[in-house]
């Protein structure tokens, strides 16, 4: 059955090469979610020249909400996890403290996404893994996508939307179309299987900024930071006669705590932040970073919340 009525584009025929698809009329980004591209942009990724040797080398885009297309023409660099191609921003004084939505759009492909957060010195403040976007509903008029809420903190400047490596080979698992007729309609169709969409080095971002929502419950692990409407992606293996990314040293590499995963200047980070949002009565940045330290591995960071608190 064709799938192409999820995601309420039109079906469109690809040339060999991305870059050619503007110049016959066609969008970019209806290109990119409408075709399984990914075997020809792991191709494309293995050949692409590397732009830069370290993050203070990069060339950050001033922050703008709306879609962006990671592609054949994006730079491409050597992560902790592997080669990459990426879209870096920098953060303008008017966004700081603001709540960012990030999305990686799913069509015949899914880019899965990681944002790396650094300071204005280019060192990382923070690692938004894949693992930490959830998987949105399809409806008869949006796609699904993996979406994260980030709460950007005041010293966070420069931000680089990645890949992770370790999900290409992989794919994401989604309810069938047929599934959704049936919420839509009531008509009880025969059992379908979930559909397998492939991880791609190319793919559909879009940014959004949103109000901090009120605080309503202080040690509720999904009332701040990371909103989604279902759960984390699933994945699977697929056969596929894409070639292999390699896994490559990072250009930045982190130092990691065995205990909780994530690193020892990130763990640092968030008792600082914590601490000093507590001392400034900013109770709802506080929790909001108390959640997403627990989304990330770091469970103490309730505890750091705590003894702030009646350390006031």
């Amino acid at each position: 059955m064709k799938l192409s009525w999820i995601f309420s584009i039109t079906a469109l025929s690809v040339s060999a090469a991305l870059s050619g698809c503007t110049s016959s009329g066609q969008n970019p980004s209806d290109v990119l979610l409408n075709q399984d591209l990914s075997a020809q942009a792991t191709q494309a990724l293995s050949t692409q020249t590397i732009c830069c040797q370290d993050f203070s080398q990069i060339s950050y885009q001033p922050f703008a909400t709306g879609k962006k297309l990671i592609d054949a023409n994006s730079p491409a660099m050597q992560f902790e996890n592997g080669k990459s191609y990426f879209y870096a921003v920098r953060i303008e004084d008017q966004f700081v403290g603001q709540s960012i939505s990030i999305s990686s759009v799913i069509g015949k492909n899914a880019f899965p996404l990681q944002v790396i957060l650094l300071k204005t010195d280019f060192q990382v403040s923070r690692i938004i893994p894949t693992s930490a976007f959830m998987t949105t509903d399809y409806t008869l008029l949006s796609a699904p996508a993996l979406k994260a809420n980030i709460s950007l903190l005041p010293d966070e400047r420069l931000m680089i939307i990645t890949a992770d490596n370790q999900y290409m080979g992989k794919a994401i698992s989604l309810p069938h179309p047929e599934k959704l007729k049936e919420q839509a309609t009531g008509i009880v169709a025969k059992p379908y299987p979930d559909i397998q969409i492939p991880y791609s080095p190319w793919g559909v971002i879009e940014l959004s900024t949103q109000e901090n929502g009120s605080l309503t419950n202080l040690f509720k692990s999904d009332s701040a930071l990371f909103t989604n409407q279902t759960s984390a992606p699933v994945t699977t293996p697929v056969v596929s006669q894409q070639a292999s990314v390699p896994a490559v040293v990072a250009a930045t590499p982190m130092v990691t705590s065995s205990k909780t995963g994530i690193s020892a200047q990130t763990k640092t980070y968030y008792q600082q932040a914590i601490t000093q949002a507590v001392k400034e009565n900013q109770l709802e940045q506080a929790m909001q970073l108390v959640s997403e330290a627990k989304k990330l591995g770091y469970t103490e960071a309730e505890t750091v919340f705590i003894q702030a608190v009646k350390a006031k």
